[in-house]
């Protein structure tokens, strides 16, 4: 990625966040499910990137990395509206 092509993107997720788009809870709920789905559905490719990277291997991978990120995602998804406090 260039240096605008990043700008690029940087503008577009600036004008998506002042859109108050991103204030809707079902809105953030579909955001971390689909963070939830790229974590499971890339698993092994994630194994692969974090053995070359870091030599973890694929347990370690799952239990220290995408394990433990799926088990956030989950964490975030039931306290979400308690996060969000009055605002939802």
């Amino acid at each position: 990625m260039n240096n605008s092509d990043f700008h690029i993107q940087i503008n577009k997720l600036q004008n998506q966040f002042n859109s108050g788009r991103t204030k809707d809870i079902s809105w953030r709920v579909e955001q971390l499910q689909q963070i939830k789905s790229l974590l499971q559905e890339n698993e092994e490719e994630l194994g692969v990137a974090l053995k070359e990277d870091l030599g973890k291997s694929a347990l370690e991978s799952y239990i220290t990395e995408i394990n433990f990120l799926v088990l956030e995602v989950e964490h975030a998804l039931k306290q979400l509206k308690k996060f969000l406090g009055r605002r939802v």
